[in-house]
């Protein structure tokens, strides 16, 4: 495995590291910043970029990642997703991808869409081993060794019985780390989850760095996904998104109280501050869409995010929204 960057074995060592899933559509670059905010994530991911059929510019990845645009040292840890399934073209441009410096470049083995899997990529790979360690082979081969390369998988497509092999192929082509989601491609985003599987792998392959994910939602959820699937290091996505507080959470070991009247203010105080973010980006319409949207999510654990969104469901411009989102402008 290599050893100079980051993500090496010694990082892992420290227990447990906390990551920040890739969430096509709902984790843009300011809300990135927003939760990363709050606490400090170990890396944080970019949702995927497609590879179909030619070299991608720089700017297609400064505007999914502005991240790459900052220093290093004032942005946290950046891995840089790449959904494809041509070996050789993913090579290629995750080294272009590398001359512009990302902490890591992750490959998606594990997206459920089908527009995606139509074309052969995402979890659709789960059904080739073979390929998964091809093109893990070559982007590893082609990125330069002080930037991690690592993958994220589902446990296969109908069932599991894929799992240990997929996981096998990520682990022999010599990659940093793998991150599982906990469940099959079928299983999309049901309640049910297999951390057992996870830890069968985990168990199997004990001196590489295995990340779990899916489920987790709670500091109860957290212990619990650490318990079963034997790994401390975990990845957060709609859980994260639905209580920005998780993180505190899981790294201070304390309960959160979704009643108490201060952390609904840090909340409130998070949504404004989005609220500025996205509408320099944004236009009205576009940024009342984007507050909608996390609001569904906080409507899970906070219930004044429930009622706020209620009031403001049908407003069509930001500029119309309750004081309490709009009170930086």
């Amino acid at each position: 495995m290599p050893t100079n960057n980051y993500f090496s074995q010694e990082f892992f060592a420290q227990q447990p590291r906390i990551f920040l899933a890739p969430m096509e559509g709902l984790l843009d670059f300011e809300l990135r910043q927003i939760l990363c905010s709050v606490s400090t994530y170990d890396a944080i991911f970019t949702p995927f970029v497609r590879i179909s059929n030619n070299v991608l510019p720089d700017y297609v990845y400064t505007k999914m990642a502005p991240e790459l645009l900052m220093d290093a040292k004032n942005r946290p840890k950046l891995i840089v997703q790449l959904l494809g399934s041509h070996a050789k073209l993913l090579a290629e441009n995750a080294f272009n991808l590398s001359q512009l410096s990302p902490d890591g470049i992750d490959l998606n083995f594990g997206c459920p869409s089908p527009t995606v899997n139509r074309h052969g990529g995402g979890a659709e790979l789960l059904k080739n081993p073979d390929l998964i360690f091809e093109i893990c082979q070559q982007v590893r081969r082609s990125v330069p060794q002080n930037i991690s390369v690592s993958a994220k998988i589902r446990l296969g497509v109908e069932n599991t019985k894929s799992a240990l092999l997929c996981s096998q192929a990520v682990i022999s082509a010599d990659l940093n780390f793998l991150t599982i989601h906990a469940r099959t491609k079928m299983e999309m985003y049901q309640k049910i989850i297999h951390y057992d599987v996870i830890a069968e792998i985990a168990e199997k392959f004990a001196d590489f760095p295995i990340i779990a994910n899916g489920e987790i939602w709670s500091l109860e959820d957290a212990k619990n996904c650490q318990n079963i699937a034997k790994t401390p290091h975990l990845m957060l996505g709609r859980g994260a998104v639905s209580n920005p507080l998780l993180i505190c959470d899981i790294k201070n070991l304390q309960n959160f109280d979704a009643e108490n009247k201060n952390a609904w203010q840090k909340i409130v105080d998070l949504l404004s501050l989005y609220a500025f973010k996205v509408r320099k980006r944004l236009n009205s319409q576009q940024t009342a869409g984007r507050i909608k949207l996390w609001l569904k999510y906080l409507s899970k654990n906070f219930y004044q995010a429930a009622d706020l969104y209620q009031q403001i469901m049908q407003i069509k411009y930001f500029e119309d929204f309750p004081r309490e989102i709009s009170k930086n402008f």
